[in-house]
């Protein structure tokens, strides 16, 4: 299911296929990029890896769809299982209302607007925050789905 939302997401930024190769109606594409994108999973052999790379590189030579794929693979396979891992308000969530205030005139608008771990149940670290942007940017989105707008947000 995750494969089908990176191909919307490849497909919304316009991968260009090799002319020179055949055309690949939109299941042998689905197949090739989940194929792609779970290359990296355990117990795929390296020779595996190596053909599947080799039929990738048959039908994709630019290396825009090779970043976006090794990013959709990236995100898919490491970071989302990463945030998912979280706990919102307990590992992981934004500042509050009332502590954004308080700490306004001390803090870094970054921690103000976004994710930040937390050592307990609502307790958010005193100085700590995410060093990924991939993950921040993850744990951003979660916690703002999880917890909703701050009035101070609009």
């Amino acid at each position: 299911i995750l494969c089908d939302w990176a191909m919307l997401f490849i497909a919304h930024a316009q991968p260009a296929v090799n002319d020179d190769s055949t055309h690949l109606d939109d299941v042998e594409l689905r197949g090739l990029v989940q194929k792609y994108i779970t290359r990296t999973c355990p117990g795929v052999s390296k020779t595996a890896r190596g053909e599947i790379e080799a039929e990738f590189s048959k039908h994709f030579t630019s290396p825009l769809d090779i970043k976006l794929l090794n990013f959709a693979t990236d995100w898919l396979a490491i970071y989302l299982p990463h945030c998912l891992r979280k706990i919102d308000r307990v590992t992981f969530g934004l500042m509050s209302e009332g502590q954004a205030q308080a700490e306004k005139a001390t803090t870094p608008l970054s921690r103000i607007k976004l994710a930040i771990p937390f050592v307990g149940k609502d307790v958010p670290s005193q100085s700590s925050e995410f060093a990924h942007p991939d993950v921040l940017i993850g744990l951003t989105i979660m916690a703002f789905r999880y917890e909703g707008l701050r009035y101070s947000d609009f």
